[in-house]
């Protein structure tokens, strides 16, 4: 793999990566995170002065955010997400989706940080190559000494057999890293982004995925223990956000996320729009709130001016391939 393109922000770096025997793109992503304070302050939040952005920054010797490919584009097509205009070509090998990480460190030669979050959610559903994925995360545990790592396995959980293996016995099998390897230090984050289940389908570009009812009847049995199961909501205007179908779930084994919806093409072209971003992030805090009072921990999260910067997953290829053109 050779880097062909850089997007250098405030906070990190986009890297856009080309494998020449696959003739095929992938992102991967290194960055710092936003302090507590700043994420929610509307001088960062607003800001276009690197300055005003980089004084709200976490050191990296603190936080290192970093995220991976782990297919070349993506098998599914979700109306929100840039991903899908970039030719899909399978899955990577765990060689190829460890060239990343090992490629994010060298962009930092000799940092310890007290946690490395990296993401396996760049481009691609880790499911449909689980196996890879989830021998990387082994490894990351070994990998670097002074470098704490705590990985990051997002997932629609679609309704698939890979090898054999239904979408319950991967789950196990993400859960036995999790908790057997990592010590239960595995952020594993399902992406949800509406509680009614036409329009999850309909956002998940048509996908087969397990229902709020069959997650929260996967895990009541589960041992989760350090990290709770994320449900991820992007808010988009008009999707449903029902808090009464939330109640089913423990909120000792769930912590609920909120993020905007953030502008791609696609998403434009599909009439998507954002309930709320970075400049009205207070009605984003609101529903957090809301939730906060059926016990469950919620987190708010705006990046500021995202889509501006190409950070959405796909977008920056999607931009080098028409600026190649």
């Amino acid at each position: 793999m050779k880097l062909v393109h850089t997007q250098n922000l405030p906070s990190g770096n986009i890297y856009v990566l080309y494998d020449e025997q696959k003739d095929a793109y992938i992102e991967c992503t290194s960055m710092q995170d936003v302090t507590v304070e700043g994420k929610s302050h509307t001088e960062v939040r607003e800001s276009l002065d690197p300055n005003v952005i980089q004084k709200h920054l976490k050191p990296i010797e603190e936080k290192w955010l970093m995220t991976v490919s782990t297919q070349y584009g993506c098998a599914y097509k979700c109306m929100f997400c840039q991903v899908p205009s970039i030719p899909f070509k399978g899955n990577l090998s765990e060689e190829a989706i460890m060239k990343q990480v090992i490629f994010l460190l060298s962009q930092k030669p000799g940092i310890k940080t007290l946690k490395a979050k990296i993401g396996f959610a760049r481009m691609g559903e880790p499911t449909l190559n689980y196996k890879n994925v989830l021998n990387v995360i082994e490894k990351l545990k070994y990998l670097k000494d002074g470098i704490r790592f705590l990985p990051c396995f997002n997932s629609i959980l679609p309704k698939i057999n890979v090898e054999g293996k239904y979408i319950y016995e991967i789950m196990d099998e993400v859960l036995r890293v999790k908790e057997e390897v990592h010590n239960g230090f595995l952020h594993f984050q399902i992406s949800c982004n509406s509680t009614n289940e036409e329009e999850r389908k309909y956002l998940f570009g048509g996908a087969n995925v397990l229902t709020l009812e069959e997650i929260n009847n996967y895990f009541k049995d589960k041992k989760i223990t350090n990290r709770t199961i994320t449900l991820n909501f992007i808010m988009g205007d008009g999707w449903e956000l029902n808090y009464d179908k939330l109640k089913i779930f423990d909120p000792s084994k769930f912590t609920i996320k909120l993020i905007p919806l953030n502008q791609t093409d696609r998403g434009k072209q599909n009439g998507l729009k954002t309930y709320a971003n970075y400049s009205n992030l207070e009605k984003l805090e609101r529903k957090g709130y809301e939730l906060k009072q059926l016990g469950f921990n919620v987190v708010t999260d705006a990046v500021a001016k995202c889509e501006e910067a190409g950070l959405c997953c796909g977008q920056l290829i999607h931009i080098y391939l028409n600026n190649l053109k």
